[in-house]
This record gives C-alpha cells, sequence and structure tokens, in this order.
C-alpha cells in the first residue's frame, strides 16, 4: 500500500469541486483564492453514471481539476513515534504496521495517505479505494484531467496550524459532520470527527472534546477557530459554550480559501 500521489499537488488546480454535506459546488482559484462559480444537483459518485457526470461538467473548461471531499469520506488517525526512519519504505512499513493494529478492516479496501507532522507524528488518511477510483474514472470520461484529490481538513490544518499565532484548535462543521482538531506548538496532537444533530449536541460533544484532551493530554484550550461551510444553526450554540469556557474565538478566511491545497 503506497502513497497516493492524488493527494499531493505541486500546483494548484485551475477549478475544483467541493463535495460537502449538502451538495456540490465548483469553485474557480485565482491568486490561490476561491470563486464559487457554480453548484450542482445534489451527486454521489457511487451511484452516478457516466454520461449523466459528463454533462454535468460540460460546464467546465478542460483544464486541471481537483476535487476536495468534507471529512465524512475519510477516516483519519494521528500516529506517535520516537523516530521515523529516514527511508521511505521503511517508514511507510513502520506506519503501515501502527495502521494495522489501530484499524481491524481490510486495508486493501482502501487508499492510504500519511503526512509527516513532525515532532514523530503522522497524520494518517484512509479514503474508500473504490470510491477513489470510480472519481478518477468519471473525471476521465468527462475528458477533464484531475490532478489533486483532497480532503477539507488537510487544507484546514495546513494552513491554519502553520501560521505564526495559530489557535489551539478548530472546529470544523459541515451540515452535521464536526471534525475538531488539536495542536500543540504547530504540530497536531489529536482529532475527532462525530455527527451532531443540531447546536445542543455540537455544544455538549465538544465539551467532552474539551475535557477528554485536558485530562489525556494536559491542554488547556484557551482559543479556537470556527471554520464552518454550513453551520447557521449552530453557531450561536457553539459561541455560548466558548464564552462559558473562556474560549476566544480567532477570525479566519473563508471555507473555501482554507480547504485548497496549501502549495508553497
Amino acid at each position: 500500500m503506497g502513497l497516493d500521489r492524488l493527494f499531493f499537488s505541486h500546483r494548484l488546480p485551475r477549478q475544483y469541486l467541493h463535495v460537502g454535506g449538502t451538495g456540490v459546488d465548483v469553485y474557480r482559484v485565482e491568486n490561490h483564492r476561491s470563486r464559487k462559480v457554480q453548484a450542482l444537483p445534489v451527486l454521489s459518485f457511487s451511484d452516478v453514471d457516466t454520461g449523466e457526470f459528463a454533462d454535468w461538467c460540460a460546464g467546465l473548461d478542460r483544464e486541471d481539476s481537483g476535487v476536495i471531499l468534507n471529512a465524512g469520506y475519510f477516516i483519519y488517525n494521528i500516529f506517535s513515534f520516537q523516530k521515523l526512519p529516514l527511508r521511505q519504505r521503511s517508514r511507510d512499513e513502520l506506519i503501515l504496521w501502527r495502521l494495522k493494529k489501530r484499524f481491524p478492516e481490510d486495508l486493501e479496501q482502501y487508499t492510504h495517505t500519511y503526512f509527516p507532522m513532525g515532532r514523530g507524528r503522522v497524520f494518517s488518511v484512509l479514503m474508500r479505494r473504490d470510491l477513489r477510483d470510480r472519481i478518477v474514472e468519471l473525471f476521465a470520461g468527462a475528458g477533464r484531467p484531475l490532478i489533486f484529490l483532497g480532503n477539507s481538513t488537510v487544507g484546514i490544518m495546513n494552513r491554519l496550524f502553520r501560521g505564526a499565532s495559530p489557535p489551539d484548535m478548530f472546529v470544523e462543521y459541515d451540515a452535521g459532520q464536526v471534525t475538531c482538531c488539536f495542536q500543540r506548538d504547530s504540530v497536531p496532537f489529536y482529532i475527532r470527527k462525530f455527527r451532531v444533530n443540531g447546536g445542543g449536541d455540537l455544544a455538549a460533544e465538544l465539551g467532552k472534546t474539551f475535557d477528554f484532551v485536558a485530562q489525556n493530554h494536559g491542554f488547556s484550550v484557551h482559543s479556537s477557530a470556527r471554520v464552518f461551510n454550513d453551520g447557521s444553526g449552530v453557531a450561536g450554540a457553539l459561541e455560548a459554550m466558548l464564552k462559558q469556557r473562556e474560549i476566544r474565538e480567532r477570525p479566519v478566511t473563508s471555507y473555501a480559501d482554507l480547504i485548497l491545497p496549501d502549495i508553497r
């Protein structure tokens, strides 16, 4: 199981489809900023046929394209090692060994990608192989070059945690799908995904997560960033919970800009 080249891009796609919890939006990328140009009907890459997808792509330019899916399509793990091997093959084998201990399912059903984050930590990402292959097949059938297949959380992590004064954690919310990630000295150390039904659920689950991180990692949260794709119905509950815990919110740029691959 090698690294999936589509998760690593050496240049930004000129356009990309963001597959979120409420549908699919098409963005143009100009000067590292995203501009929404089209909303597609709600689609499932698993069910749509090639001809239908080609029709939907008729309005897209025939140039470098990307797909960014929300966190619901992925399985995340953060692994810690005393030291990572310098040789790529040895490093791959060590991380795969750790993953097999954590994840008992048949890994051949998944494509695996990992990102070294420093201090011996690795961010591991699993995606269903059949979904990955289907997306590649659909773009090929539509005559659109696919150069990047990524997920929203990695883009947010890279852009928020690499700054001069990053927030202690961020909350990513997309139509009930929540991902919260915590960092110490700009290196993520804990990530959790869960689904909620309303603002009360979100506040309760985040409160439990803050307590778990404090008790098991000795880390108190003082600042947070809210990264919402669609969260108008839960924003008030989140604000109230953070205020009660005296956690300040950090302003962030748009969700669409944060989820782009971080090309340096």
